[in-house]
């Protein structure tokens, strides 16, 4: 088991650091569906969010999806009923997509509903846009 606490965060750094498995170049995508960088990543996000997804799963059957808004990213957190397995998706919103085409992105890979979700949030995200929402990055650590 892997720990991934030397990360530094803000005070120390300049934005909250996420841990991803992989990325792309421009870092406008990233997903890790690795435990330790889950619950380090859900420990980043808070308390309060990882006590949300807790109870919604004592209310589902087969596990929780949710959407959530993370400085310029757009994450998809999945976690199963019985926690083995979690993954979380990161969606950079400054990409040039058009609304249209984002939609149907999402919802090739998730439900209308989660499509929806996160539609929405993306427009909340892209009217009240500035530079300090640029305050999250995504990093891919080296494995030893």
């Amino acid at each position: 088991m892997k720990k991934y606490f030397l990360i530094p965060q803000p005070p120390i750094s300049e934005k909250l650091t996420f841990l991803v498995d992989e990325m792309n170049d421009h870092k406008t995508f990233g997903v890790t569906d690795d435990w330790d960088k889950f619950e380090y990543n859900l420990n980043l996000i808070g308390k309060d969010f990882k006590q949300d997804l807790e109870i919604g799963l004592s209310f589902l059957e087969k596990g929780i999806t949710e959407v959530i808004d993370l400085g310029r990213y757009i994450a998809v957190v999945e976690l199963k009923k019985d926690k083995s397995k979690g993954e979380i998706n990161f969606f950079d919103t400054t990409i040039d997509l058009s609304r249209e085409e984002l939609y149907n992105r999402i919802n090739i890979r998730y439900s209308k509903n989660i499509a929806e979700i996160f539609i929405n949030i993306y427009d909340l995200m892209r009217s009240g846009s500035s530079p300090s929402f640029d305050n999250v990055e995504l990093f891919l650590p080296l494995e030893s």
